[in-house]
């Protein structure tokens, strides 16, 4: 079966084993799962780990000991849903970005948030990783986003540089808006003003 988007709600990890012989991974750009508890072992699957975008949505939980599992997903685009994602976990996520040396264009989505939570989150970054704010040049980079702000910047070696912001993404369903927490490896004469991260 040749599917360019695929979308699961997986119940058992054997319910995966035997659907996914019949796709055809070369042509598999898009996953989006739905997971619980008995289901979680499909994240380490190669294909979802490195499927160029996956959408993972985590019914109510918490379910995760550790976010060390999701933090192995190595996606160009890797898009949460999960409530019980913290602020102590989205720091670990940062941390690891910085550390492993993600690609530039590899790119991490958290939301919806609602809006009240949009400054608390870019504060509490700007304070616990001495992040610094982006210049004006940010909003002409994602000129198809509507950034809340100027966002953050932390420097990831000599050639990138890691852009924390929040995104507006509007509901069909309803007239108000929600936020996403973007985070995006850019080339390094992208992310102005960034800052070293020493000890993070």
């Amino acid at each position: 079966m040749k599917v360019t988007i695929l979308w699961l709600e997986i119940h058992e990890t054997e319910d995966y084993d035997h659907f996914v012989r019949f796709i055809d991974l070369d042509v598999l750009e898009n996953v989006e799962v739905l997971v619980g508890k008995n289901s979680l072992a499909i994240l380490d699957k190669p294909e979802i780990k490195t499927s160029k975008s996956v959408t993972v949505i985590v019914k109510i939980g918490p379910y995760f000991s550790s976010v060390d599992q999701l933090r192995r997903l190595r996606n160009q685009h890797f898009y949460l849903k999960y409530y019980g994602f913290t602020l102590h976990d989205l720091r670990q996520f940062v941390k690891d970005w910085i550390t492993t040396g993600r690609d530039i264009g590899t790119r991490f989505s958290w939301g919806p948030r609602p809006s009240e939570d949009v400054q608390p989150i870019m504060e509490h970054l700007k304070t616990h990783f001495g992040a610094v704010e982006a210049g004006s040049k940010l909003e002409y980079y994602f000129s198809n986003r509507t950034i809340h702000d100027n966002g953050l910047t932390l420097k990831m070696g000599e050639d990138r540089g890691l852009v924390m912001f929040c995104n507006k993404i509007r509901s069909e369903s309803f007239s108000y808006c929600h936020w996403s927490f973007e985070m995006e490896v850019v080339a390094s004469t992208n992310a102005t003003g960034t800052v070293s991260t020493p000890g993070v």
